[in-house]
């Protein structure tokens, strides 16, 4: 018998833990891909639409400051507070602005990388046939009467409209292989887009536009001459312009 000393197996040492970089880069990244995902976005358009709620029950100062310093003597307790939270100037407010900044940038985030998979999809072949057809979950074998050539027209016929391509296999057989669908998402991200400019072009119009009315008598009466916002009956410019240019 022989008899061998061993030496007690060491403990695995544990993994280095990250560095501070490291686990921010990792934080940022999660939260980057939660702020891009459609639920996030569609939680956004929920919370923008619910935001806009009180800007249609109170008066805002934009539309008539009478009537806000009007709702604001009426109550003297509850006026102030919704004052201090800009719910009298809604569209204007920070948290209005919060919630239609992380929109945009959750629905530009989202697209962006699902209109590259999009293009990178339309300009590769179809996937093609396998050679075992038992691996569909939905197909059907059988012998057409028809030389290869008719069958494939056949083929081709039955299959217009769809993206398909013909792959020619060693001892003369053929496959064809289609898809579809592209024309639905090229459909789904048009809208998509189409929605992102609509936010671009509503918050360029209230950063850079303004309203004026004023009343011109008819007839050989005073004209109007926009020199000055001083000209009109009333004014409201936008949150980036002040009306002097």
């Amino acid at each position: 018998m022989t008899v061998t000393d061993r030496a007690p197996a060491s403990k695995p040492s544990p993994p280095p833990e990250p560095s501070p970089l490291r686990r921010a880069v990792a934080t940022a990244r999660n939260l980057w891909r939660q702020l891009t995902s459609m639920r996030t976005a569609l939680v956004l358009l929920f919370l923008l639409a619910l935001a806009a709620v009180p800007g249609a029950l109170l008066p805002q100062r934009s539309l008539n400051a009478g009537k806000v310093d009007e709702y604001i003597a009426a109550r003297p307790v509850l006026g102030p507070v919704l004052d201090r939270l800009e719910a009298f100037d809604v569209f204007a407010s920070f948290w209005f602005t919060a919630v239609y900044a992380l929109l945009m940038v959750s629905l530009i985030g989202c697209l962006i990388p699902r209109l590259r998979e999009h293009l990178r999809a339309v300009r590769s072949a179809p996937v093609p046939a396998p050679r075992n057809l038992s691996r569909l979950p939905h197909h059907h074998q059988g012998l057409l009467d028809a030389p290869v050539e008719e069958s494939l027209d056949r083929v081709h016929d039955l299959l217009r409209g769809w993206r398909r391509t013909t792959r020619t296999e060693p001892g003369a057989v053929q496959a064809v292989s289609a898809e579809k669908g592209y024309l639905r998402e090229a459909g789904n991200l048009v809208f998509h887009f189409s929605l992102v400019g609509l936010l671009v072009a509503v918050a360029t119009g209230r950063l850079f536009g303004y309203e004026g009315s004023v009343i011109v008598i008819a007839d050989g009466g005073p004209g109007l001459c926009n020199t000055s916002p001083a000209v009109y009956d009333s004014f409201r410019a936008g949150a980036a312009t002040d009306g002097t240019g």
